[in-house]
C-alpha cells in the first residue's frame, strides 16, 4: 500500500531526556523534577518513590494531578519513575492523570492495592510493574497494547485475568510463577508465546493459543502441571527448548501442519503423555533423544495416512506407536472464510488475511509487513461498501483509531477491523477509508 503520512510513518526514537534533576514532595507525593532537552526546554515532573527519597511509604489513596506547582513553577506530570510505588503495602488506591500512558518498570511491585481502575487509558505496562502483587483477579483495559517482561511475575494469588484484545506485544515471563492462575484468553493478534510466559503456572488448566502465533518460546509452558491438552495452531513453525517440560498432567498434544522444528526438551518429563496428533506429511526437525525418559510404548502418534511410513522411518518418531488418522490431511485447516481477496499495487504493505462473516459482525483480519519500525492507525471513517450500501467500522483490535497510533516492529503484524454484519446476499465488497489511505477492492465470495 502507499505509505501516507496520515496513516503510516516511521518513529524517530530520539529521547527527549531531561537535563537536570531534583526531587520534591508536593501534597504527599514525591516527584522527580526535570527539564526537557532541546531549543525550547520545558519543566516536567515524574512520580517518584517517596520511600526511597523521603524515607516514608505511600499509604491510603494517592491522587496524582495533571500538573504540580513547586517554588512558583508549574510542572506537567508526564510519567513515573521506576519502582515509584514499589513495596507500599498500605497503599489502597491510585488516581493517575490522563496524560500518563505508561506504567513504569516495577511501579507497583509488592503492592496490595484494592483497586486497579487507574489502568484505563494506559497503553504500556512496564517490566515487573505488578510483580509479587496480591490481587486475585484483574481486567486489562482495551487501551493497553504492550505488556513488558515479567509484568505479573510471581503474583501467587492471581486466579484470573482478562487481557485487552488490542495487545500486540507480550514479552517474556509475564505470568511466570502465578501459581493459582487457572485460565487466560490470549489476544488474537499476538504472533509469539514468549519465553517462560506461563512458566510455573501450576494451576493453569486451559489455554487457547491464538491462530496467528508463529513461535512458542523457551519454557513457555514449563511446569504447567495442570494442563491436560494443548493445541498448537497451523501457523506455528518452531517450538523452542523445554516449551512443555514438566507438564506432568499433559495427555494430548496437537500440532498443526507447518511445524518445521521442535527443539531440545520440548516433551521433557511429560510422563502422562498418551496422544500426539501431527497434521503434517513431513516430519519436523527434532532431537533424537526427544522422548527419552517417557513411556514411548504408551504414546500413540497420530499422523495423516499418507505420512505413516515417513514417520516410521524417522527417529525418534519410530519409538512411538504410529497410526494413520483419516481426519488428518497434512494440510492447513480450512479457516472457515467464504471469501477470497487480492492485493492491489496500492496496498502492497498490508493485505487482507482473512474475512469472517457472522450474523453479528464482519471481521476483516489484516497483515502488515514492514522492514522498519512503523506507526499505524485506522480512520474511524473506514467502511465496507457492498451493494451500494456503506457499513461503517465499529471497532478495531490490535490497532488504534486515528489520531492515536500503534507502533509495530519490523516483520509482520496481525490486526483486525470489525464492521456490521453483511446481508447474506452479498457476494462482493470493497473496504475503503475516506482519506483513501486504505483501499481494498473486489473482495469476493468463493
Amino acid at each position: 500500500m502507499n505509505i501516507k503520512t496520515s496513516l503510516l510513518f516511521f518513529t524517530l526514537l530520539l529521547p527527549n531526556v531531561a537535563s537536570a534533576q531534583d526531587y520534591a514532595k508536593v501534597d504527599g507525593v514525591a516527584y522527580e523534577l526535570t527539564t526537557t532537552r532541546g531549543t525550547d526546554p520545558q519543566p516536567i515532573a515524574r512520580v517518584a518513590s517517596k520511600d526511597y527519597r523521603f524515607n516514608e511509604p505511600y499509604t491510603g489513596k494517592v491522587v496524582i494531578p495533571a500538573s504540580i506547582v513547586y517554588q512558583g513553577k508549574t510542572y506537567p506530570v508526564v510519567g513515573m519513575r521506576s519502582d515509584a510505588f514499589a513495596g507500599s503495602e498500605k497503599l489502597t488506591s491510585v488516581v493517575l492523570p490522563k496524560n500518563i500512558k505508561f506504567i513504569s518498570s516495577g511501579a507497583f511491585r509488592q503492592c496490595n492495592l484494592s483497586s486497579y481502575d487507574f489502568l484505563d487509558g494506559i497503553t504500556t505496562i512496564g517490566s515487573s510493574a505488578f510483580s509479587e502483587c496480591g490481587f486475585k483477579s484483574l481486567t486489562i483495559p482495551k487501551s493497553v497494547m504492550t505488556i513488558e517482561e515479567a509484568a505479573f511475575e510471581d503474583c501467587d494469588k492471581l486466579e484470573s485475568i482478562t487481557l485487552s484484545p488490542n495487545i500486540i506485544y507480550l514479552e517474556a515471563s509475564v505470568f511466570a510463577g502465578c501459581k493459582k492462575l487457572q485460565s487466560v484468553v490470549l489476544p488474537e493478534g499476538i504472533q509469539e508465546i514468549p519465553s517462560k510466559f506461563f512458566s510455573g503456572c501450576t494451576a493453569l488448566k486451559e489455554v487457547v493459543i491464538p491462530e496467528f502465533v508463529k513461535t512458542i518460546g523457551n519454557k513457555a509452558f514449563s511446569g504447567c502441571e495442570s494442563l491436560t491438552s494443548i493445541v498448537v495452531p497451523d501457523n506455528v513453525t518452531k517450538i523452542y527448548n523445554d516449551a512443555f517440560r514438566r507438564c506432568i498432567s499433559l495427555q494430548s498434544l496437537t500440532f498443526g501442519s507447518r511445524v518445521k522444528e521442535i527443539s531440545v526438551g520440548v516433551f521433557g518429563e511429560c510422563r502422562n503423555l498418551k496422544d500426539i496428533y501431527f497434521n503434517a506429511l513431513k516430519s519436523p526437525s527434532i532431537p533424537e533423544f526427544a522422548f527419552n525418559g517417557l513411556p514411548c510404548d504408551k504414546i500413540t502418534l497420530h499422523v495423516p495416512v499418507a505420512a505413516v511410513e515417513t514417520f516410521k522411518s524417522r527417529e525418534p518418531w519410530n519409538k512411538l506407536n504410529i497410526v494413520g488418522d483419516p481426519n488428518l490431511t497434512g494440510m492447513p485447516k480450512d479457516d472457515g472464510s467464504k471469501w477470497e481477496f487480492r492485493t492491489t499495487s496500492a496496498n502492497n504493505d498490508c493485505t487482507i488475511k482473512k474475512v469472517v462473516t457472522t450474523s453479528s459482525e464482519t471481521k476483516v483480519y489484516m497483515e502488515l509487513r514492514i522492514n522498519k519500525r512503523t506507526r499505524c492507525n485506522i480512520s474511524p471513517e473506514a467502511y465496507i461498501e457492498a451493494n451500494g450500501i456503506k457499513y461503517k467500522i465499529k471497532d478495531a483490535i490490535g490497532i488504534t483509531f486515528a489520531p492515536t497510533f500503534a507502533s509495530y516492529n519490523a516483520g509482520s503484524s496481525i490486526f483486525s477491523f470489525i464492521f456490521p454484519p453483511l446481508p447474506s446476499n452479498v457476494t462482493k465488497f470493497n473496504m475503503i477509508e475516506e482519506d483513501s489511505s486504505w483501499k481494498f477492492y473486489d473482495v469476493k465470495a468463493k
